[in-house]
């Protein structure tokens, strides 16, 4: 279920729908707390959508729950260069 909420998030994304693509990952994320993915993906559609705080945080938590790739490392620095950090 949780894989199916992730692709259907990044299928919203594709479409530029940022804001239903966070309540589907959002869903992901309540379906299962430690599911790196669901926390980078939300927190990049964050980032996106120019939420950098909620950005910064999701993509932290996808950092600490394992997700070691590009995205989730460059995500985090580009959300705190925003915030100033």
């Amino acid at each position: 279920m949780k894989d199916d909420l992730l692709l259907q998030g990044r299928m919203l994304i594709a479409r530029g729908e940022f804001a239903q693509a966070v309540q589907i990952f959002s869903q992901a994320i309540e379906a299962d707390p430690r599911q790196a993915h669901a926390h980078q993906s939300r927190g990049i559609t964050y980032f996106v959508i120019g939420q950098y705080a909620k950005a910064k945080a999701d993509l932290e938590q996808a950092v600490a729950l394992g997700a070691n790739d590009v995205y989730a490392f460059k995500g985090k620095g580009c959300a705190n260069q925003k915030l100033g950090l």
